[in-house]
């Protein structure tokens, strides 16, 4: 048994989603051979994802064989009538900054090493691949489990935001999610198509030039190219006055045919509204 030292390691890893995390290994070995390996002698851990250890490794450290955690001897009982077993010692080690998620196995390489029980070993822990309930900010997340990118909600008031679609309320501001967007914050959110005008909300509509995604968000009831347009006598949108579709009104519109909207006689063609209709 060896006390604990720091860990001098350099770190292969590659890429992945998965947060880097210290993980705990055991490795068993041969107790002879392993008493060659001095102070000085450089061991190689690497992690793989098949048994064979046969495919590219997804994390290899270089340790010295003094700053391994814990060498460890084990006593092993062999079964009467069997072949005695060699003495061996456990390999125990914290690797840190391992990304690679799920079952892995481990394979030692280095002056000393002779593997018992195969030199590809499998490995108890494992690291746990990145997800909305591991109560870590990872994987894209603005906050903890929540926001960003990804599947997970969306985040609740005060917590932290890059855009308002990380936030349940869709109001993003200064980086912290509102409880609820208002007309009067002057920021595009909640369900406003452009700042504090538009969308499903209570806000005014919203002016000529600004954003829409349809009529309903413009003053004018006309939105074309997702932007606001100003009223016309040939937009095909009841506004601006008219008593029907791009006809009446005081304007200088084309005055309604018969059976459309009017007010007065002057909305009409032939000049006589009753009830509210163009007559003959």
């Amino acid at each position: 048994m060896r006390p604990f030292r720091s860990l001098l390691a350099a770190l292969l890893a590659l890429p992945s989603l998965a947060r880097a995390a210290d993980l705990p290994v055991r490795y068993t070995v041969q107790e002879k051979p392993l008493k060659t390996a001095i102070a000085g002698t450089s061991l190689t851990f690497e992690l793989f994802r098949d048994s064979a250890c046969a495919t590219p490794a997804v994390h290899s450290a270089s340790v010295l064989i003094e700053n391994v955690t814990l060498i460890t001897k084990l006593k092993q009982l062999t079964p009467k009538g069997d072949t005695k077993l060699p003495s061996t010692d456990e390999l125990a080690l914290t690797l840190t900054g391992v990304t690679a998620a799920g079952n892995l196995y481990l394979k030692v390489t280095g002056t000393g090493i002779v593997p018992i029980g195969g030199a590809c070993q499998a490995q108890a822990a494992q690291v746990i691949a990145a997800n909305c309930v591991d109560g870590i900010q990872n994987q894209g997340e603005t906050d903890v489990d929540c926001g960003g990118a990804t599947t997970c909600l969306r985040c609740a008031a005060g917590k932290s935001c890059t855009a308002n679609g990380d936030c349940q309320s869709n109001a993003c501001q200064a980086g912290v999610c509102l409880a609820q967007a208002t007309c009067t914050d002057g920021f595009t959110d909640g369900t406003e198509t452009d700042v504090d005008c538009g969308g499903m909300n209570m806000c005014p509509r919203c002016a000529d030039g600004k954003t829409c995604t349809n009529g309903g968000d413009c003053q004018s009831s006309s939105c074309a190219g997702s932007v606001c347009q100003p009223p016309s006598c040939t937009d095909g949108v009841r506004n601006d006055g008219e008593t029907d579709v791009d006809c009446g009104g005081t304007n200088a519109c084309p005055r309604c045919g018969i059976h459309q909207s009017c007010a007065v006689g002057s909305d009409c063609q032939s000049g006589i509204c009753m009830g509210g209709v163009c007559e003959p």
